[in-house]
């Protein structure tokens, strides 16, 4: 039945988000109205748990990125020639996505993939990975299976199938002539394709054993002549965009 205005009034209960406590007020019921009382109290504490579990959820989701870039740090520094490569990747990668138009869980999603894209190279002998010259046809045919080390690596975590693409084919090619599956254009994945620029580019302008770091100007117009044959137009078009923001912005936080 109707309740008459001078029952109404309002409910006031309390929650926590952690260490927060948040006021949730329920106008215009019927204060001295215990089952009702009640039933709003069930649908707070309904509220409270959802809350909780959420926060587990952030809690969780930190610990995975934490774990994530330890393996990150572990897979890079079998070569003290690409210690920070895969955190580099990642930055890159997500600063072109951004630019993009990619927005939300994708950035974290692909920030996640650029740590782990090199994965597979924990299997990859140190003799290969620190030789200070030009591999071998056969020694180059065993760079190669990193991407597809990485996929098997990766396959039977659930919660990194999203991440898969950009591990098995970020050495795709646009042109086709990529590898482990000479996939082409759209058939490669877009975080893979952006993955493939950021990679190439920082392994270019970082030092290795048989070379200095390339400038900046020349890395670009490496990058840039690549365009529609190694690398998806679109995303050579947006790392243009963002390079010299970017190339400034990582000058500044080294210096700091």
């Amino acid at each position: 039945p109707p309740t008459s205005p001078t029952q109404t009034s309002s409910v006031c209960v309390r929650i926590e988000r952690g260490d927060v406590p948040i006021a949730v007020v329920v106008e215009g019921v019927d204060a001295s109205d215990d089952t009702l009382r009640q039933r709003i109290q069930q649908v707070v504490n309904q509220m409270e748990l959802g809350l909780q579990r959420v926060s587990l959820l952030e809690e969780l989701a930190e610990f995975n990125l934490s774990t994530i870039t330890a393996f990150a740090r572990a897979i890079d520094a079998t070569s003290p020639w690409t210690r920070g490569h895969s955190e580099r990747v990642a930055q890159v990668s997500v600063a072109i996505a951004n630019e993009m138009g990619i927005r939300g869980d994708d950035l974290q999603l692909i920030h996640r993939g650029g740590l782990l894209h090199d994965i597979g190279k924990i299997a990859i002998p140190k003799r290969i990975l620190d030789k200070p010259g030009a591999l071998t046809d056969e020694e180059f045919e065993v760079m190669k299976s990193h991407p597809s080390v990485g996929l098997r690596i990766l396959e039977p975590i659930g919660a990194f199938n999203t991440l898969l693409p950009m591990v098995e084919s970020h050495h795709e090619r646009f042109d086709g002539t990529g590898y482990p599956h000479g996939l082409e254009g759209n058939q490669i994945h877009i975080w893979a394709r952006i993955m493939g620029v950021a990679d190439v580019w920082d392994a270019i302008t970082s030092a290795r054993p048989y070379r200095e770091g390339m400038a900046f100007e020349k890395a670009l117009s490496i990058i840039q002549s690549g365009s529609g044959s190694h690398f998806d137009p679109a995303v050579v078009e947006a790392f243009a965009k963002i390079a010299h923001y970017w190339y400034q912005g990582a000058e500044s936080l080294a210096s700091v």
